[in-house]
């Protein structure tokens, strides 16, 4: 029965997401290079979609390192992603792995599902709804997040962001 509902659940993002995503306002002078998919302890699967300008990543890799802080795009390039359905299949998995249990297996549980959801929309035609850079990327973000793309975005696209000197392989655990 879990690994059904996170069939579903999966299918369920794929769909959304991208829905989502076409939803938010678009830079009119600026390529998107990502597609950060935010979850918190209140919404594990995702709570926020935010969208990554070229500018911005660029900014914060000058000023800290690291290119890749959602934190630090504008809000105005964000969306929530609200399906009542979608809530209730969360809630269900959640309730079926022992929720009581803080960061335990429905934790665990509902970052392998996004790490799944990540590395397949990475595949998605997003040159069909947004401008994106030759390096775009979909990735999975949290509070507690220290960089490691290596377990939502697929090894060719680091090879790639590597290459660029936009991202420094010391963050892949």
């Amino acid at each position: 029965m879990v690994e059904e509902l996170k069939k579903e659940i999966i299918n369920e993002l794929i769909r959304l997401i991208p829905k989502a995503v076409s939803e938010i306002d678009k830079p009119h002078n600026d390529k998107v290079c990502f597609i950060a998919l935010y979850r918190d302890d209140y919404d594990p699967l995702v709570s926020l979609i935010q969208l990554g300008l070229v500018k911005y990543r660029q900014e914060c890799f000058e000023s800290s390192g690291f290119s890749f802080n959602s934190g630090e795009q504008p809000a105005k390039y964000q969306n929530d992603l609200i399906d009542e359905k979608l809530k209730e299949k969360e809630k269900l998995l959640i309730s079926m792995l022992n929720p009581d249990d803080y960061y335990g297996e429905w934790w665990k549980q509902t970052e392998q599902i996004m790490f799944e959801v990540s590395m397949r929309l990475n595949e998605y035609e997003w040159n069909e709804i947004l401008h994106i850079s030759d390096d775009f990327i979909v990735f999975v973000d949290w509070e507690a997040w220290e960089g490691d793309l290596s377990v939502s975005v697929p090894k060719e696209k680091i090879e790639n962001l590597i290459k660029k000197g936009l991202y420094d392989e010391k963050f892949i655990k």
